[in-house]
């Protein structure tokens, strides 16, 4: 569909980290400060002269704006996938957390994990699979340049329905990545990493679940939805694995539609502008009748100037 962008990290080279950036919409100087620290000094102004007369030719290509009025701002974050399935791919995890730099990746503002942090054959799901991840994440030689609480992680088909024991898998997930550290069954807040909170007090992120009014050991499968809404963009993870049917389409799959349109809705009145959906999986195939065309159709009748990047 000419209306979304979609881009798939199936069939790419495995651990690739992906950067994005949007440029925002100009505004006016302000006196906050930047995010982080600049650590080169902005360079000086030019020192050519202008030409002495008018140039007989236009330039052979429009000057863009962001030459014509200064530099724009720009919202930028980093993607990965499909990383660590063995012991070689945790080292590389390790580099590329380590390499990971701000100064030098456009001043990312997040990291996504689009998920699969393990081998899809390996059906066992041990516990220790999920803790080491987080650990390799928070390490403190690895997170040099980024906050730990601007990790979010996407659930992968290798980490829950590919599992023996599906439930049992999303619960180490979701106390390790998700929106959901259970005390007695009941949902006592964030994972003890503080993975997909931000570390941007002006920014809320929101779950598609509490948990708050329940006592059970067992998430629904909607656990793992988040959205986040800043600079007229809005961020959708949701669980949207992959794989064959899996029978739960009509509820899972449905609520991820279910839960892109109430955010569209809401922040529609703020200006949005820009929609990004995390997601493992593409919408096609067995997500397309609960979600590819109830959302394609969605954008086409209501959003039709929005911008849409699903990833």
């Amino acid at each position: 569909d000419k209306l979304v962008k979609v881009v798939s990290h199936e069939g790419q080279k495995m651990g690739k980290v992906q950067t994005y950036n949007f440029e925002l919409p100009d505004v006016e100087e302000t006196l906050q400060p930047t995010r982080r620290p600049t650590k080169e000094p902005t360079p000086g102004p030019t020192t050519q002269s202008p030409t002495r007369t008018p140039t007989n030719r236009p330039t052979r290509t429009p000057v863009a704006a962001a030459e014509q009025n200064g530099p724009r701002n720009v919202l930028s974050f980093i993607v990965m996938a499909d990383i660590p399935y063995y012991v070689n791919h945790r080292y590389c995890l390790n580099r590329q957390l380590r390499e990971l730099d701000p100064a030098k990746d456009d001043d990312f503002l997040f990291i996504v994990h689009l998920g699969d942090m393990k081998y899809g054959q390996t059906r066992g799901c041990e516990k220790e699979i999920y803790s080491d991840v987080a650990e390799i994440i928070t390490n403190k030689q690895n997170a040099l340049r980024y906050d730990p609480r601007d990790f979010f992680i996407v659930i992968g088909d290798n980490d829950w329905n590919d599992c023996n024991d599906p439930d049992t898998a999303l619960s180490y997930w979701m106390n390790n990545f998700g929106n959901g550290k259970k005390t007695n069954g009941v949902n006592t807040g964030p994972n003890p990493y503080g993975f997909g909170t931000l570390s941007n007090p002006d920014i809320t992120v929101e779950y598609d679940y509490q948990g708050n009014n329940e006592s059970s050991d067992v998430y629904p499968s909607s656990a793992s939805n988040f959205a986040f809404f800043t600079e007229q963009i809005l961020f959708v993870g949701i669980n949207q694995v992959g794989g064959g049917y899996l029978g739960d389409e009509s509820t899972r799959v449905a609520n991820n539609f279910q839960w892109v349109k109430a955010n569209l809705e809401k922040y529609r009145p703020q200006g949005l502008r820009t929609l990004v959906i995390f997601a493992h999986a593409h919408m096609i195939s067995a997500r397309e009748e609960y979600f590819g065309a109830p959302f394609l159709s969605l954008i086409r009748e209501s959003y039709p100037d929005l911008f849409v990047v699903y990833l």
